[in-house]
């Protein structure tokens, strides 16, 4: 995958010979239609599960176990969910990602959805750029 330049910035071990990655390919929210083609195009090309792909379909969560019988271990305990790999980043060919999958999502679907204005209360929110900080400021932590 990062040859052909979807560097993953995680992945998930969810049982023995199970992986799901994730690539970050915006620093802002995708429109739900325009995420799902996305993810759906990458499951055709790495041979993912294309039921895993849709934008609503949350991954598992590291450091918990996997609770499907059918991945069990032969002496019937769950198997942990690990993290393989992760690191701070956006895919480096991210653009053509989104581009192709425009071209098939219409075009209403691809405006990005309207954040709600800050509450004056927490402060503006961090900036939005393809910047990706690994760090979080005490005061930007207080925000999200």
């Amino acid at each position: 995958m990062g040859a052909h330049g979807h560097a993953p910035c995680a992945v998930i071990e969810t049982s023995p010979g199970h992986l799901q990655v994730w690539i970050r390919v915006s620093a802002q929210p995708l429109p739900p239609e325009l995420a799902t083609a996305i993810g759906r195009q990458l499951a055709r090309w790495y041979q993912g599960d294309p039921a895993s792909a849709d934008w609503r379909h949350l991954g598992r969560l590291a450091g918990f176990t996997h609770q499907k019988t059918q991945r069990r271990a032969p002496n019937g305990s769950p198997p942990w969910v690990k993290v393989w790999h992760a690191t701070v980043g956006l895919a480096p060919h991210r653009a053509a990602l989104v581009a192709a999958a425009s071209h098939r999502v219409p075009r209403a679907a691809t405006v990005p959805p309207r954040l709600p204005p800050p509450d004056p209360q927490c402060g503006n929110p961090v900036p939005a750029s393809d910047h990706v900080s690994p760090t979080l400021a005490a005061h930007q932590a207080t925000v999200v």
